[in-house]
């Protein structure tokens, strides 16, 4: 376990190295001379991390991802890198220069403090073996599945198929690392975001606002959890927060390079998070409400700027939407149904999911409040896990951006020309949000832009050296700080005891990944010649030997609407290869699946033609209920004809709080299938 978290860390570590050697060559012929060495630095990071993912993008989509071919471009990307050794080792040479120069009995410098405890306790928790569900079942699972393909095919699992450009790396890391390293990856990630923000806040005012605005995001509920996770947002917004100050270098000069710029790092933001998309339009809104871009609000030159804007960005998400559109008709399946007609989708698919809501409700009262429920109602964005998760937004993001407004000299600063473009960014996603699925995750894109804003207020109440203005804004930004390091502690301390080595990793995860007792049970017992039909939600990326997936509502390989008798299911699964069907418990469907199904339908269920199932009940059921029951009606049949034999049944737990380590008892059932020789 120790080699295993410090090879993931010298893997990750070497990586950013190398992809700021390789950026540095690819933007070599690029002016960026009236950047500082930091702000050049991310984005050579940002274009060498780039060029890697696209070479082994295309490598992957022509079905040569292994070993070998991996091996290959990281030795090459590293020895591009050692070519510019020489140049980063005088400029780590000045930084360390300016740092001994520094006067760190400013007080400003006390943000550090909270940062760096913040940032260690992240790094503990980023070397613990994977344990978030999202990651089990998506952004891990679909990397070890292309890991085992050898290339990104197209898997028809929701939501694997939307543009996922980390995922890319992290299937290397799973071939030729460990699956700590993607946490590690995305934890890197993280800083290079913090340091982003405190770039661009220099840039823009000064190095107060700039290191402010780092400590406010980097304190964010939502960051730390995100932080130690492999998750893909913290890249995502890596990404926009460099698009963003390229945005605002455009009103400097060299306006239409920096628009393509800008373009580009939107389009790899939205490659990374689908929901990052929204920054498209977001860039849009600022570009266009950008006085100092071209000539007015809206000319020509505005025009051709937008379109360069867009070209860049739908350049690079390209590829994913290509691969998706010739292999279902949709470039962004399945969620482009409602225009596409999407292949291996349906529309009580599309009534499933559509329906679901979070939030209060979307009346123009519920959008202008949207910021204090997202304060004070956030239980109503966050489902069943209550105030105490993540999603919690601090009040600091929203009370003192109005700071802003109050002070009559910031029409004078340098800041001014950049206020309306960046509250439009803002307003625009969050706009596009409230009309759409209102998951906090989905608006941590905006959140960099708002503590920039944040952070400015508080300077601007600051310098009015006010004694009854300061006191309560430094008690307030203390007592917000404690509060993160608070919560900190209390989310990464459950990793302390298997990053320490004092609870192994097989302990750590049977206690924190909710099914795990099912999917070891197939990993003891089947064989790599089996083939696992699951059907529950939890713990994919755990399953040593092949595997389907069966839950009807998260797929669209098995077509359960069109079957009208068992016969049909028995000849899919048949063409499959799948050998065994897994039920996990609570987390997919009961255990019990004929019980299930006689307490759903009565004894009626036996009818093998389903669609006369449903006249012939006396009260027939809705159609979303009739899909999702279904497949255990046709399994029912099977077992009836002898066709499913129950092998296995065994207790398990569905974790409710990892943080407070509660589960629930839930039970599995395996069956083996019966062909017909």
């Amino acid at each position: 376990m120790a080699i295993d978290m410090l090879i993931a860390s010298i893997f990750t570590g070497a990586l950013i190295i190398s992809s700021m050697g390789l950026g540095r060559l690819v933007l070599q012929k690029v002016d960026l001379d009236s950047l500082p060495n930091l702000d050049k630095g991310l984005f050579y990071v940002a274009f060498g991390f780039v060029t890697i993912n696209l070479i082994l993008l295309f490598i992957g989509l022509s079905g040569q991802l292994n070993m070998l071919s991996v091996s290959i471009v990281y030795i090459l990307v590293a020895g591009a890198a050692l070519i510019q050794l020489p140049v980063c080792v005088s400029t780590i040479k000045r930084y360390f220069i300016q740092f001994r120069e520094l006067n760190l009995r400013n007080p400003w410098f006390l943000f550090l403090i909270p940062l760096m405890i913040l940032i260690l306790l992240n790094l503990v928790g980023s070397l613990a073996p994977p344990s978030v569900a999202d990651a089990l079942r998506h952004h891990l699972a679909a990397s070890q599945q292309y890991a085992h393909a050898g290339g990104f095919e197209f898997i028809p699992i929701l939501p694997w198929n939307v543009p996922s450009f980390l995922h890319i790396t992290y299937t290397t890391e799973i071939l030729l690392i460990n699956d700590i390293a993607p946490a590690v990856t995305h934890f890197a990630f993280s800083l290079l975001s913090t340091l982003a923000i405190f770039a661009l806040g220099r840039r823009l005012i000064d190095w107060k606002v700039g290191l402010l605005a780092a400590v406010i995001f980097y304190a964010l509920p939502m960051s730390i959890e995100l932080s130690v996770s492999p998750m893909v947002e913290m890249c995502a917004v890596f990404f926009v927060i460099l698009a963003v100050y390229s945005l605002c270098n455009a009103i400097h000069g060299k306006t239409f390079f920096w628009i393509a710029i800008s373009g580009v790092l939107i389009g790899v933001a939205s490659s990374t998070k689908i929901w990052a998309i929204m920054t498209i339009p977001a860039g849009l809104g600022f570009i266009m409400f950008s006085k100092e871009i071209g000539s007015s609000y809206f000319d020509k030159v505005k025009i051709l700027l937008i379109g360069i804007f867009l070209f860049t960005s739908l350049v690079i998400l390209s590829p994913w939407l290509t691969r998706n559109f010739i292999e279902s008709g949709d470039p962004f399946w399945p969620l482009g149904y409602p225009v596409f007609d999407s292949e291996m989708w349906t529309e009580w698919h599309y009534e499933k999911f559509s329906s679901w809501y979070r939030g209060p409700g979307k009346s123009v009262l519920d959008f202008i409040l949207g910021p204090w429920n997202l304060t004070n109602r956030i239980h109503l964005f966050t489902v069943d896990y209550g105030p105490l998760t993540g999603s919690l937004l601090s009040p600091i993001l929203l009370i003192f951006i109005p700071g802003i407004f109050l002070f009559k000299s910031i029409r004078y600063s340098g800041f001014w020309k950049y206020i309306l473009p960046l509250m439009v960014f803002v307003f625009l996603i969050y706009l596009i949000w409230f009309l759409g699925y209102q998951s906090p995750r989905y608006l941590h894109t905006v959140y960099p832009v708002m503590a920039l804003l944040t952070a400015f207020g508080i300077k601007l109440i600051l310098d009015a050296k006010q004694k009854w203005l300061n006191i309560p804004v430094v008690g307030l930004l203390t007592a917000s700080l404690i509060g993160s390091l608070v919560i900190s502690i209390g989310f990464n301390s459950i990793f302390f005891p298997v990053v320490f080595g004092a609870e192994s990793r097989n302990q750590f995860i049977e206690s924190k990944v909710s099914n795990i007792q099912s999917v070891n049970w197939v990993n003891d017992n089947l064989n790599s010649s089996t083939d696992t039909l699951v059907m529950g939600l939890s713990g994919w990326y755990y399953l040593e030997y092949p595997w389907h997936l069966g839950v009807p509502a998260y797929q669209g390989e098995i077509d359960y609407h069109l079957m009208t008798n068992p016969e049909a299911l028995l000849i899919k699964l048949r063409e499959l290869g799948v050998t065994h069907i897994l039920l996990q418990g609570r987390v997919g469907i009961p255990a019990g699946f004929i019980n299930h199904a006689n307490e759903s339908y009565g004894e009626e269920y036996l009818i093998e033609d389903l669609n006369v199932l449903q006249d012939k009940l006396a009260k027939p059921v809705a159609t979303r209920v009739e899909f999702e029951v279904r497949p255990l009606i046709l399994m029912a049949l099977l077992e009836a004809k002898d066709k499913l034999k129950r092998i296995y049944v065994g207790d398990e737990d569905v974790v409710t709080s990892r943080t407070f380590g509660s589960a629930e008892a839930a039970e599995f059932s395996v069956f083996e299938i019966i062909y017909d020789k």
